[in-house]
């Protein structure tokens, strides 16, 4: 039986294009052009798999009908548990991203709305609120990942939870506006935002520095009473704020590393991943909260160094692990602070 959930509703086809010295407003050629079936859920299922969770992983996709086979045939070289792709619109929405390795900005995405989806998709009974709720048990955590597709209720995500928590199951959302405000009415286990996302929840802009970002996710928890925040903020690292108090932690990567990065799409769901390998496997890293911060940041870390989303590098996961790549940690706000 899976011990981990992956769950994505909006999936996307992620169209990579390598254009060296690329030039906007120019007819160029790509040298090299990559089409990757994902979403943030699949992203994240794909790090808990570089991380040894696939066995214990059960994944969730609703993806445009004419997909699903490819989606299927993704997830299925990772041995997941379990994967469940549902078809719903004719197609699923694509993004680009145009990767320009002799450009110190490398990556460029270009991200489209999405295709409209079958109501009766949504409803009590049917196909996703069903997969979901084979999903929940106790002892599994599921994440919830990523944006809700058109024709989606705004508080799906907030009736998942429910669902998950009432059969003894535990939820890690990671979406934002509205979805994730109505998704934290129902308290889930966790929850991911960014600077940008947490700004718009609390209402008002959060200040530059440790301090302020870690009093953002406390105030996160008291707010809406969840367990765990995990508040990223990009290259200036990430709060995690629990039940032993408020942490932060920052990558310190040299010159030469940073010019290395191949792209930057999948570190969020790469966190989740890393939680959620934490919660279900090495629950003993809870109670540790300077370790805990310190293995969340090895995952999105190690996804720099690889061009699809989701898929760690080995070798600075190596180097990661090892202390190579060092790992800054401390305590903002102590337990009782």
């Amino acid at each position: 039986m899976a011990s981990i959930g992956c769950v994505t509703l909006h999936a996307v086809i992620d169209d990579n294009y390598v254009i060296p010295g690329f030039r906007p407003g120019e007819t160029q050629r790509a040298l090299e052009c990559t089409s990757y079936p994902v979403g943030k859920g699949v992203s994240c299922a794909a790090a808990v798999a570089d991380l040894g969770g696939a066995a214990q992983t059960a994944v969730v996709v609703l993806c445009g009908t004419t997909d699903v086979g490819s989606y299927q045939k993704v997830l299925g070289r990772s041995k997941f548990s379990a994967v469940d792709v549902i078809g719903g619109p004719e197609k699923t929405r694509r993004h680009v991203t145009i990767i320009d390795p002799k450009s110190d900005a490398a990556v460029t995405h270009v991200q489209v709305p999405g295709l409209p989806h079958p109501a009766a998709l949504f409803v009590p009974g049917g196909p996703v609120m069903a997969a979901v709720a084979r999903l929940a048990a106790p002892g599994v955590t599921i994440a919830l990942s990523g944006s809700l597709p058109s024709g989606a209720p705004t508080h799906l995500y907030a009736t998942l939870i429910e669902t998950i928590r009432a059969k003894g199951g535990k939820a890690v959302l990671d979406t934002s506006g509205q979805p994730l405000r109505a998704g934290l009415e129902a308290r889930p286990f966790a929850v991911k935002p960014n600077r940008a996302e947490a700004e718009a929840l609390l209402e008002h802009p959060i200040e530059k520095g440790t301090v302020a970002l870690a009093s953002a996710g406390l105030e996160i928890i008291e707010r809406f009473d969840v367990t765990w925040v995990l508040l990223s903020d990009g290259a200036d690292g990430l709060v995690v704020a629990g039940p032993h108090g408020v942490h932060h932690g920052k990558v310190e990567m040299s010159l030469a590393q940073k010019e290395s990065i191949v792209n930057d799409q999948g570190c969020g769901d790469s966190v989740v991943a890393a939680f959620l390998v934490c919660a279900s496997q090495r629950s003993e890293l809870l109670q540790d909260p300077l370790r805990l911060v310190r293995t969340l940041l090895q995952a999105p870390t190690a996804n720099l160094f690889s061009q699809r989303p989701g898929n760690l590098s080995a070798e600075h996961l190596a180097l990661l692990q090892s202390g190579q790549i060092p790992i800054r940690v401390e305590t903002v706000f102590p337990q009782n602070g």
